[in-house]
């Protein structure tokens, strides 16, 4: 078992529960790790189909110059999904609540860097390398056990070692369609959250590679052109397109990705710097609203060959604001919109 890991009990999630007469809570009936068995051998045989996994780090978007914070996203979340209603709509035995990484050590280290130094902002990056290698293998496992990862973040960088490990357990590249108005596709310039796609492209873990919503104003030229000349793996349909010219329907615009990327097994990242006005590594003024996100996240969940789930980039506390803890509802609803589209495909058909 991965040292870093702390694996959840019921005796952990019960300061997150408001149990209430007559009604019960998501997190009364969700599953956890045996840990009388070997880690590979409790998760093979558990019964759910899911695991969920929080990684509380942030170390790879600062690493990228961006603000702090995505690691408060998780403990939100938990306050908010684990009180979702246990009901018809949705079953709680279908999915394992594993854990979360402690990321404390690589903290004690990046802590004593000052950015503005390449040689440390080398060593910055050479941290983020630690965090893929502390992520991959236990991505691997689940996928090897037969589940599907559903990993809270946590910074963009993560989608690396998800990728590598998802890889890594089917032995043969994936594919990812990203809801985020980065592509993420920057130069292999050291680790961190801009350029977890273009390493796991390059190191032959990620096969295509789409991208819904990305914003015309941030990408730069150089990137597209990468982007054509790889035109046959990468594919995107801009939020401008889709929301500001109106020249392509955005319903239709996401089936055309997924069809793309659904070839193979895939996985769908989101990263919440598209929502608008939602605290978010990269706070937008001008994105998707909170149902249209929803709706994207059950469109997508419907496809066939989806291989895992990642959610990045909630910063519930900002490096320079207080707590917005809300924010944990919104990453809620998207966990369990996933897990209804995955259980009950037909249900509106």
């Amino acid at each position: 078992m991965n040292e870093k890991l702390v694996v959840y009990t019921p005796e952990y999630i019960e300061f997150f529960l408001r149990r209430r007469k007559g009604e019960v809570k998501f997190g009364e009936r969700i599953g956890f790790l045996n840990t009388t068995t070997s880690f590979s051998e409790s998760l093979k045989n558990h019964c759910a189909n899911y695991v969920l996994l929080g990684l509380p780090e942030d170390i790879g978007i600062r690493a990228n110059f961006g603000r702090g914070g995505a690691h408060t996203a998780w403990d939100p979340f938990l306050q908010y999904f684990l009180n979702i209603q246990s009901n018809a709509f949705i079953d709680a035995t279908d999915l394992l609540l594993l854990g979360h990484i402690d990321f404390t050590s690589f903290y004690d280290d990046m802590n004593l860097l000052d950015l503005h130094f390449p040689d440390q902002l080398k060593e910055a990056r050479l941290l983020v390398e630690k965090i893929d290698d502390t992520i991959y293998p236990l991505i691997q496992a689940i996928v090897e056990a037969g589940k599907t990862p559903i990993v809270i973040g946590g910074g963009h960088n993560n989608a690396y070692p998800i990728l590598k490990g998802v890889s890594k357990a089917k032995n043969r590249s994936v594919n990812a369609l990203n809801i985020d108005p980065h592509v993420d596709l920057r130069e292999k310039e050291g680790r961190h959250s801009g350029n977890g796609f273009r390493y796991a492209m390059d190191e032959g873990y990620l096969e295509k590679y789409a991208v819904f919503g990305m914003h015309e104003n941030y990408v730069s030229e150089s990137i597209l052109d990468w982007m054509n000349t790889h035109s046959k793996r990468c594919w995107y349909k801009s939020f401008e397109a889709m929301l500001v010219r109106k020249s392509i329907d955005p319903v239709k615009a996401l089936n055309e990705l997924l069809i793309f990327i659904s070839d193979r097994s895939w996985g769908l990242e989101i990263d919440m710097d598209g929502v608008q006005n939602f605290p978010s590594s990269a706070r937008t003024s001008s994105g998707w609203l909170a149902n249209e996100i929803r709706q994207w996240m059950h469109q997508s969940a419907l496809v066939s060959r989806l291989s895992y789930l990642h959610i990045s980039e909630a910063a519930p506390v900002l490096a320079h604001k207080k707590a917005d803890i809300k924010t944990g509802k919104l990453l809620s609803y998207l966990v369990s919109d996933f897990l209804k589209a995955r259980n009950y495909p037909r249900e509106e058909s």
